[in-house]
């Protein structure tokens, strides 16, 4: 059976709906906006790197908004990545970066890192394992890395 309602009363249904939808969003909305969410990573970081190697230095890392990054090492090649805020409210982040010998002009593998990072206004920490594989794909080597930075 086929039910046809006139055109106001559709119209009046159709409106209650919308606002049944809407008032469904606007209530899931503070959740989602909650003053616990982490500041926003956007921008350049300088930080200073400590690894379990051991070995140190410093990275400049810049996310961008479209979920990429950017990471510039003192002791590295660029390397690039992507973030994205995980379920605990925290930042976390990979980038892979190309493995030079010292003389930085051969590659000879690649270095992939793993962070969560959590952000303040003026000051960021983060925690994670990099993994360092051959030209084969091997890994050779896996560490902890610490980082702690402020904006760039």
């Amino acid at each position: 059976m086929h039910l046809i309602m006139p055109d106001r009363r559709r119209t009046r249904y159709r409106n209650a709906l919308v606002t049944v939808a809407l008032a469904s969003a606007v209530a899931v909305l503070p959740s989602a906006c909650s003053s616990d969410d982490p500041p926003s990573p956007v921008g350049a970081w300088q930080m200073q790197v400590q690894t379990t190697l051991p070995s140190s230095g410093t990275a400049k890392i810049t996310f961008h908004n479209d979920g990429t990054v950017l990471q510039e090492g003192s002791n590295t090649l660029p390397g690039t990545g992507f973030w994205q805020i995980s379920r605990d409210n925290k930042v976390t982040f990979q980038v892979t970066i190309p493995l030079a010998d010292s003389t930085k002009e051969n590659i000879i593998g690649t270095i992939r890192g793993q962070q969560t990072a959590d952000f303040k206004k003026d000051k960021v920490t983060a925690t994670g394992t990099s993994e360092l594989y051959d030209l084969k794909g091997n890994k050779t080597k896996s560490f902890q890395v610490t980082l702690t930075g402020a904006p760039a």
